[in-house]
């Protein structure tokens, strides 16, 4: 994430652009790349008994430690691009549409990451 947000900030109003339709459908985020939707899903896959608990404890670690390290570089790319104050792309959407206020993007991925990071806590954990 920290790669593709290697660019000025001065041009983030260009590359949202490209983040809205038409160049894209509606409601475009993340969600719909194949490449989070399997890392989301293999995420539940393990919360509900699909094996983390029979990983060894440094290999547990290391998951939650790689995967934190994602959402903490994907909190980061939302504060770089002014997420601090501006809500993402789909809570902007959403929030038009239920005619209420955002949450900032940072404020998003931040509770996105503590709600998927459970999912790498095992069974019995803190």
């Amino acid at each position: 994430m920290r790669y593709a947000a290697d660019f000025p900030p001065e041009l983030y109003a260009e590359v949202r652009e490209t983040m809205t339709p038409p160049a894209v459908n509606a409601g475009f985020s993340g969600l719909q790349t194949r490449d989070h939707q399997e890392l989301v899903n293999w995420m539940r896959r393990l919360k509900h008994g699909g094996g983390l608990d029979r990983l060894a404890p440094a290999s547990r670690t290391a998951v939650h430690a790689a995967v934190q390290h994602l959402y903490d570089a994907h909190v980061w790319v939302c504060d770089r691009f002014g997420g601090s104050a501006e809500p993402s792309l789909l809570m902007a959407q959403a929030a038009q549409a239920a005619g209420e206020r955002a949450e900032s993007g940072v404020a998003a991925a931040e509770r996105l990451a503590h709600r998927r990071l459970r999912y790498l806590t095992p069974t019995g954990a803190a």
